[in-house]
Parts: C-alpha cells; sequence; structure tokens
C-alpha cells in the first residue's frame, strides 16, 4: 500500500502514515494493515511485546483475526485498541464475545478541530468566555 492511498484510508492523524514514521524513528515497531497501523512496543527484559492501534476504525471480525495472527507471530501479548468511533453496542458487542475487556484509556475520547486560518481575535471570539481565561 502506498503512502497516499494508506493517508486516503487513515481515519485519525494518529493513523497516518506520517505518525506512523515517527513512531518508528522512536524505536517502536510499526505493522500497518488495510484497517490502519499497529505499534509495537517491546516489554523490557522479557521477548514479550504489546500492541497499540490507537484512533483506527471501527472493529471488525476481520481486524480481530488480523490482531491474532500478529500477536502470535510477534509474541504481542494484548493489544491496545481505542477505535476513532463513538460507542455502539455492535462494536462493543464483536469486542467482548472476541474476548476484550475494557481498558484505561490512553488518548482522549474526542478530538476536536481548530480552523487555524482564522485570526487568533477570531479563534478567541469563537470560544466560551470562561474558556478563552483559563
Amino acid at each position: 500500500m502506498t503512502k497516499e492511498t494508506f493517508n486516503k484510508t487513515a481515519s485519525h492523524p494518529l493513523q497516518s502514515w506520517e505518525w506512523g514514521e515517527f513512531r518508528k524513528s522512536w524505536g517502536n515497531q510499526l505493522v500497518r494493515f488495510s484497517f490502519g497501523q499497529v505499534t509495537l512496543h517491546r516489554i523490557p527484559f522479557t521477548p514479550f511485546k504489546v500492541g497499540a492501534l490507537i484512533k483506527g476504525p471501527a472493529p471488525t471480525k476481520t481486524m480481530i483475526d488480523e490482531l491474532k495472527k500478529l500477536a502470535k507471530k510477534e509474541k504481542v501479548i494484548f493489544v491496545k485498541l481505542e477505535p476513532n468511533v463513538l460507542k455502539n453496542g455492535k462494536a462493543i458487542k464483536l469486542l467482548k464475545d472476541s474476548g476484550a475487556v475494557p481498558g484505561r484509556r490512553l488518548f482522549t475520547p474526542t478530538t476536536f478541530l481548530i480552523d487555524l486560518a482564522k485570526s487568533e481575535d477570531e479563534l478567541l471570539a469563537s470560544f466560551h468566555s470562561k474558556t478563552r481565561y483559563n
């Protein structure tokens, strides 16, 4: 998959090709799939790793199957999933049926987009009055 194709399907900046390259430059192993990229992090003094699929798409059966294969191949003891979707019954049921358990979030549950083409005065005027002073 090319960088351009991958970025067209990325559901969040943390799933962009560039973010993956940045993570690799910090020593993380990176595995790209059609649904997103997983970073693998070594656990010191062990042969094991943990995986992270942050801000990816809604989980699917195919995704779970691919992650299980990756886990076996790379000695990954768990993969942290934080999909960039609203909680819905179908995704939660799929995760529970696959053996997933809820964990603590690593990233914020929501993302805000700010139009940086606006002037500073316009941006500040768009904030709630209390936000401007905090």
